[in-house]
């Protein structure tokens, strides 16, 4: 059961069931390798998402620096501008599930993190977007060119992190990149003659629930989950995915961009 929620810059998903407990999660925006807020009523799994966040943001900066310092600027414009950092989170709470190692889960949750950013300046560039997280968007900072640059360097950074964590993780995420640009395609072409609302829940399951599903996915695979345990998470992340995805459309048309960011 999971409901989101927007106040200002502060998003939470709340009430999600936990193996141990009910809790809620605020994760608020973030300046450079700073943890957000994470209201949390189990103290042991507050200090344990606290820690493995900050890690991830620690990869995240050190991964995405590149010895030309234009390319550092444009890739990490929009991962040091904040975000809600929901996958990062599913990453860590997946884990709990098995055996969680933090620096590894902190690098599946990177290199997820580094996809979905890196979609987000292609996006932005298709979209002719100019607001991103609150600030300029890259495209619209740094150009078209450097933005389509930024994220293909973005995604190459995800693939060194997956090759260290093994040929699963490095296939998991080739297929759930698939996924997302079938997604991307079938958004551009639209429904046609096809029913507009199974259209648009399988755009949103391509686009937005497969990086969500994966990042449980791996967090529960990478800490040694059963097979029950991880085909439970994979559902509900996925379920997960369509409800924030839903949500944000819909601030999209009704939200006040000053309060949300968007």
């Amino acid at each position: 059961n999971s409901k989101y929620c927007c106040d200002g810059n502060s998003w939470c998903i709340s009430t999600i069931c936990h193996k141990y407990d009910f809790f809620s999660v605020s994760v608020f925006k973030m300046s450079k390798v700073n943890v957000p807020e994470l209201a949390i009523s189990d103290e042991n799994l507050r200090d344990y998402l606290s820690q493995g966040i900050k890690r991830t943001e620690e990869f995240l900066e050190l991964e995405s620096a590149s010895p030309f310092n234009p390319l550092t600027e444009i890739s990490q414009h929009l991962l040091l501008a904040g975000g809600k950092r929901i996958r990062p989170v599913l990453v860590f709470l997946a884990g709990q599930f098995g055996k969680p190692d933090i620096d590894r889960l902190a690098k599946v949750a990177a290199a997820i993190e580094f996809i979905h950013v890196a979609t987000l300046y292609h996006d932005d560039v298709m979209d002719e977007a100019q607001i991103r997280r609150g600030v300029e968007s890259a495209n619209a900072k740094f150009g078209n060119t450097n933005a389509i640059l930024a994220g293909d360097f973005l995604f190459s950074r995800a693939s060194a992190i997956a090759a260290e964590l093994g040929p699963h993780v490095v296939t998991a995420l080739s297929d759930t990149l698939s996924v997302l640009c079938e997604g991307q395609i079938r958004e551009a072409r639209g429904a046609g003659n096809s029913d507009p609302i199974k259209h648009y829940l399988e755009v949103l399951k391509q686009k937005t629930g497969s990086l969500i599903e994966t990042s449980a996915s791996l967090g529960a695979y990478v800490s040694g989950a059963d097979d029950v345990s991880s085909l439970a998470l994979s559902n509900y992340a996925k379920n997960i995915g369509l409800a924030f995805q839903i949500s944000d459309d819909i601030l999209d048309l009704k939200g006040d961009s000053s309060k949300s960011g968007k």
